[in-house]
């Protein structure tokens, strides 16, 4: 049978002494949800209907008899900023200061709620030794850590660079403090702590600023200083009426954290003597289940076992009896998606949401995060081009609104910026899309225009019934973009009347600050069902059964307590402001107060070390398994792992394999690049799913220039240099010109230009960092490697050609011959032979085993680049024969690998270890060399043979099919 809950017990003590008198009393409470409770409890026990009490919040209490608003947050920021400015630190950005602000905003608050001398507490550091003997109103202790800041800046000491810098803060603090304090009350608002301050100053004074009634206090726990002078007055002047939550266990126990606040309001704030709450709950039998996880999904998927759990021990439909706490609210999403809609037995479970729903966890806010990207990275060019970063363009093109508004449209335009590789999009590719997308992409260079931007942009889609879209998503959408439109509203409004001078960046910082902090309000019965809440919300309520996830000693507490400040620790003790101790004991209250009552209590943590947490399970755990004298139960969840050994995918050459196999076969539609082959000698199965399945990577802009990127920008610079040199005889002086020459530059710019900016041309001035090391590193290699190369260890040669393109015909079997074709990078003409010439911008790998390691599926040689180099060379030899090349008696091998040329031992000739010579005929090798071909090629062609995964994992490492192939799930 449950136990008698505390807003229960207060309810019922109220009744007792005044019935229906209840009416004229004034309840002060912490937050609203106590007060929905506190009138549920009331309905209960009165045996006909009454009028209610009145309540009111300490919050609004405090707001009304302080006289002042309350500024926002941005406001005050901009306007301490001024002030800030005014007092020695005018070289200070908006910017910079933005995040020092808000901390300095937060110290202020603590200074005003606990009532501190700001002028002694922010005094320079000579000033405060003095102070520090007028003790009166200080503790020994107190006196003691204020005297240890103090010599840290002993005068025989030169102070730290660290310590001249937080002089050079602390010094003008008081004045910042007083003008910004002064200026505020002057417009006649405040900042919550200056509201509390300032309330607490005209209490104190005796001004009538409270309304007459009889005053009832329920359900808090820590008390500023400021709170505690309204509390005293309330009792002194109103006999007002005082009900504390605790347990004995933590309140009769000095060591105890949770009670080192109730433990001062019940002596100084007694309750009344009639009120006889369940004060040792703690100690009855209790369920405790402490849960591992191996992650956050199976945590919630565990909350969905708990109610079910809850549901078959107890024999009822979970209801508001039964919490899920979320010390962590960034698992309310999955959570939502994991709780089970109904449990055996007993029907529909409802939920009742009482955090909100987060505003940036939505598709409204996505959509809105990319609108800002878009601006915040836009670039508008000297002749009046808008150009936007591809990776915006793209994300908007696919979000699921501007999708469903022309879903054929997005698709277009995103497939030609991706087909074009352009980084920056320019306007004009919008034109014939709809109106609405041909809005979003247009510039906005303010804050003005980009907050009214937003609003234009949303208010657009939200008159749009979307594709596919049901009643209640639309609903949802709308309201959204509702909230999403008054932030934008609000803050833009605020930050352009401060009239401060800051960034784009800065404006749409602060602008993401103000929506990732809305939340959507779920509309539910709030007495109904199981309730789903954070930590802050239990506030004073009582559950049969708790669920706690996320209890990871990172999260809950340490999370909460460790703040940064202005003020040192010892200085925080020594004038009574909260130090981490406090924050401990707030949180340890909210923990054991919330469970003392329970019957069950389980509690969730993911046990697996990530970026977020250490994995470790929460201090309150240890608490409980070690003090508490509650058995605890431990319940592993981890994944369900799969032991077996699951083989790589083979693909058997069925007839329908073959049919697309053998369109590479003379009288085909398709030809074999010398490069696809090298695919099928490194990786039969890659082969299959890049050339006969035709599977492709999504295609995607590289916005870093890739390593094949490098090769073809290098390629297209080398055929832009020496287009104007083919034919000539011994070229040797024409290319030493060149060496360090402007026609050099201008070859890497133009092509960077067609290969990185697909023709669009950029200013050098605007080439990003890793773009300029790039045209240096493709500078540097062609001066001091190819071009040096060329003109002084070339003798009697002449270019042929550039980017030769090659077709011909391999018969491997009788009456089955493959065409092969491809581009060979340069052909020369030495000696009266051919020179075959590919470029390499990576690792030297000249040296092979002899022609059977070219095509062993066991060699641990890097040897692609002299198969390929082969090829090429058996069809330009066999281009000869036919005449088709004309040029030459015979052919030979070569490879160019820029980034080692500039060796002077370093030779472009393969090197055949196996007969301990270089390649300088491929006449010599062509017997065998076409033999082994053969054979591979009928292997290849060999129905009976399937496509299988390569033996080296090294290969696997960047392959994009790795997937496909089930190396993923065994080799990660």
């Amino acid at each position: 049978m449950s136990m008698k809950k505390f807003l229960y017990s207060v309810a019922e003590d109220l009744w007792q002494r005044y019935g229906e008198q209840v009416s004229s009393l004034t309840i002060v409470l912490p937050n609203n949800r106590t007060r929905i409770f506190l009138i549920d409890a009331l309905s209960a026990i009165a045996d006909r209907p009454i009028w209610g009490p009145s309540y009111i919040s300490i919050d609004s209490l405090m707001t009304d008899a302080s006289g002042l608003g309350r500024i926002e947050r941005i406001v005050a920021l901009t306007e301490l900023y001024k002030i800030y400015c005014r007092h020695g630190h005018a070289n200070e950005s908006f910017d910079n200061f933005y995040h020092w602000g808000e901390v300095l905003l937060n110290d202020f608050d603590a200074v005003d709620k606990y009532m501190v001398d700001a002028r002694m507490l922010f005094a320079n550091v000579a000033d405060l030794k003095a102070l520090s003997r007028d003790n009166s109103y200080l503790t020994d202790e107190q006196v003691e850590a204020i005297q240890r800041f103090c010599n840290t800046f002993a005068p025989d000491k030169t102070p730290s660079e660290h310590q001249q810098r937080f002089l050079s803060v602390w010094d003008t603090l008081w004045p910042i403090y007083s003008e910004f304090t002064t200026l505020l009350e002057s417009r006649g608002v405040g900042y919550s702590g200056l509201i509390y301050r300032r309330a607490a100053e005209r209490i104190r004074k005796g001004e009538d600023v409270i309304s007459d009634g009889r005053y009832v206090v329920v359900g808090f726990n820590a008390l500023s200083t400021s709170e505690k002078v309204l509390f005293d007055a309330l009792q002194t002047r109103f006999d007002a009426d005082f009900y504390w939550d605790y347990d004995d266990y933590y309140v009769n126990n000095e060591g105890q954290e949770a009670g080192l606040f109730v433990r001062e309001n019940l002596r100084r704030y007694a309750p009344p003597a009639s009120f006889r709450p369940e004060s040792s709950a703690f100690a009855l039998p209790k369920r405790v289940n402490v849960v591992s996880t191996a992650s956050d999904s199976l945590q919630c998927k565990y909350a969905a076992e708990f109610v079910e759990d809850v549901a078959r021990t107890t024999g009822q439909k979970p209801d508001k009896r039964t919490a899920i706490v979320l010390t962590d609210e960034g698992l309310l999403s999955p959570l939502l998606y994991s709780l089970p809609s109904e449990v055996e037995g007993h029907g529909g479970v409802e939920y009742n949401v009482t955090m909100g729903y987060p505003l940036k966890a939505t598709l409204a806010y996505s959509f809105v995060e990319r609108l800002l990207q878009l601006q915040h990275r836009v670039r508008l060019q000297k002749n009046g081009r808008v150009l936007f970063y591809h990776s915006d363009v793209e994300g908007l093109l696919v979000h699921p609104y501007l999708v469903a508004i022309d879903r054929k449209g997005c698709s277009e335009i995103r497939h030609k910026v991706i087909k074009q590789g352009r980084i920056y999009i320019d306007t004009e590719i919008f034109a014939e899309l709809h109106p609405i997308i041909k809005a979003v992409f247009t510039i906005h260079a303010d804050m003005g225009q980009v907050g009214d931007y937003v609003n234009e942009i949303l208010s657009l889609v939200m008159r749009v019934d979307l594709e596919n879209e049901s009643k209640e998503s639309r609903a949802l959408r709308r309201e959204c973009f509702g909230l999403i439109m008054e932030g934008v509203e609000k803050c833009t409004r605020s930050l352009v009347e401060c009239e401060v001078e800051m960034k784009f960046s800065t404006y749409i910082s602060l602008l993401r600050r103000v929506l990732q902090t809305i939340r959507i309000p779920y509309k539910g019965e709030p007495l109904s069902g199981v309730q789903v809440m954070g930590i802050l919300e239990t506030r004073n309520l009582d559950f049969d059964n708790v669920l706690l996830l996320s209890m990871n000693d990172d999260n809950f507490p340490s999370g909460r307590i460790n703040e940064i400040s202005f003020i040192p620790y010892n200085l925080r003790f020594g004038y009574g402001l909260p130090t981490i101790k406090e924050t401990e004991g707030v949180y340890a209250y909210y923990f054991y107060r919330l469970i003392q009552r329970a019957e069950r209590v389980d509690m969730a943590y993911c046990s697996v070390a990530t970026e977020r947490s250490s994995g470790e399970q929460s201090r309150y755990i240890y608490q409980l398994d070690f003090e508490s004298g509650h058995g605890l139960v431990r319940i592993d969840k981890g994944l369900s792992v799969n032991l077996s050994n699951t083989e790589p995918k083979c693909v058997e050459k069925d007839a329908e394999v073959m049919r697309r196999l053998e369109r590479f076969l003379t009288g085909g539609d398709k030809r074999l690049s010398p490069s696809a082959y090298n695919n099928y000698l490194d990786c039969p199965l890659k082969f299959y799913f890049r050339s006969v399945a035709e599977i492709k990577p999504e295609d995607e802009i590289d916005e870093e220039v890739s390593e094949s990127l490098f090769g073809t920008i290098f390629h297209r610079t080398m055929e832009i240099l020496y287009t104007p040199l083919i034919g000539k005889e011994n070229p040797q002086a024409l290319i030493a010109e060149l060496i360090n020459s402007e026609k050099v530059h201008q070859a890497i710019v133009e092509a960077i230009t067609i290969d990185y900016f697909a023709g669009e041309k950029v200013p050098e001035e605007e080439y990003g960092g890793s773009l300029m090391v790039v045209r240096d590193a493709i500078e540097r290699y062609v001066n001091n490697s190819v071009l040096t190369y060329d003109s002084t260890r070339q003798e009697q040669f002449k270019i042929l050609a550039l980017e030769y393109s090659m077709e011909t015909d391999f018969e491997f079997a009788e009456g089955k011959a493959i065409r092969f074709f491809g581009n060979s990078d340069r052909l020369d003409l030495v000696d009266g032979r051919v020179k075959v010439i590919d470029y390499k911008t990576g690792k030297v790998h000249l040296d092979f085993s002899g022609i059977d390691a070219l095509f062993s599926r066991t060699s641990q040689e890097s040897v692609g680049a002299v198969t390929q180099t082969f090829v090429y060379s058996m069809m330009a030899a066999r281009l000869q024969r036919q005449g088709v090349l004309k040029e030459g008696h015979g052919v030979f091998p070569a490879l160019y690998y820029v980034r080692h040329m500039n060796n002077p031992q370093y030779m472009a000739l393969l090197n055949d270890g196996s007969a301990k010579c270089h390649v300088e005929s491929y006449e010599d090798y062509a017997d065998s060399f076409e033999s082994a071909l053969a054979q591979s090629l009928s292997t290849l062609f060999d129905s009976s043979v399937p496509f299988e995964p390569t033996d080296d994992l090294n290969k696997c490492k960047y392959c994009d099919f790795v997937r496909l192939c089930n190396r993923c799930s065994n080799d990660d």
